[in-house]
């Protein structure tokens, strides 16, 4: 609906704007408590919005527009940072500190064991920074140590890397309609 989401990583909020109404809402509200730690990644898929509570170790769910929380997702996460959905409602989670660095859920909230088998193999992500999913559900994945940014197919494989220009260092990526957006 034209909604804005802002996961406030220093404020341990999540931040809904409005631009229609021009209006924004915080959760929680400014003043209580937070729930949250260190909140980084966000994904949404119909109605339902995936919070990477980093600082808590898990993944949050969330109803759209109301945004109640209802599920959490842990599967031995350690630092959650990255979130991407692809067509197929598969969660893939980028979480640099345990191997594989990103796995994959089913649409149920299950790992996908083969994928993330696959997804071990690869030792050229060194620093995994950020995910997003492009085109034919291909996975893109920045690398700070290698200062690239990786293709994989939903299988898990790479099949190759756009970046080939020295001195970027890729960071937050965004891919749209046979776009990449990379940040330097």
């Amino acid at each position: 609906c034209g909604h804005l989401l802002i996961s406030h990583t220093d404020a341990h909020r999540l931040v809904m704007q409005l631009p229609d109404c021009n209006r924004s809402y915080v959760m929680p509200p400014l003043g209580s408590p937070s729930a949250f730690d260190m909140p980084t990644g966000l994904a949404t898929a119909g109605d339902r919005l995936y919070l990477a509570d980093t600082g808590h170790r898990r993944i949050v769910v969330l109803r759209l527009p109301s945004l109640e929380v209802c599920g959490e997702i842990t599967l031995g996460l350690q630092r959650p940072s990255g979130l991407a959905l692809d067509s197929r409602h598969r969660l893939y989670v980028l979480d640099a500190r345990v191997t594989p660095a990103i796995r994959r859920l089913l649409a149920d909230d299950c790992t996908d064991t083969a994928y993330d088998q696959t997804m071990a193999t690869h030792a050229q992500l060194a620093k995994p920074v950020a995910i997003a999913i492009g085109d034919d559900d291909m996975l893109y994945v920045s690398d700070r140590n290698t200062q690239q940014v990786y293709v994989f197919d939903p299988s898990g494989n790479c099949v190759g890397s756009p970046m080939t220009s020295l001195g970027m260092q890729p960071g937050a990526l965004a891919g749209t309609a046979g776009q990449l957006y990379v940040a330097d």
